[in-house]
């Protein structure tokens, strides 16, 4: 849980290749919430999505700012997962 993630340094486990946001990100997310970990997914979700958010206004299915395909539906678990943990909604 600590090692892996949105926010992993660089190098560690250098054999495992880095999820992506569908579905990696999004399973993981959705566990962290689940065990009530509401401000890592928060911290989490915000390095993901956030960049996003401020280079096209859209959400992707892709890390990174270089989306090769910028809006889709499934991001829109970034709203779910805003109001379930920011805002304690169950």
């Amino acid at each position: 849980m600590d090692e892996l993630g949105p926010k992993r340094v660089k190098g560690t486990y250098p054999r495992l290749w880095s999820s992506n946001m569908l579905f990696g990100y999004s399973v993981r997310f959705g566990l962290l919430s689940q065990a009530g970990l509401s401000a890592r997914v928060l911290d989490e979700v915000k390095s993901c999505f956030l960049p996003m958010a401020e280079k096209t206004g859209t959400l992707w299915e892709s890390v990174g700012t270089d989306g090769f395909s910028c809006c889709h539906g499934f991001p829109c678990q970034a709203a779910w997962l805003l109001v379930r943990d920011a805002l304690g909604v169950k």
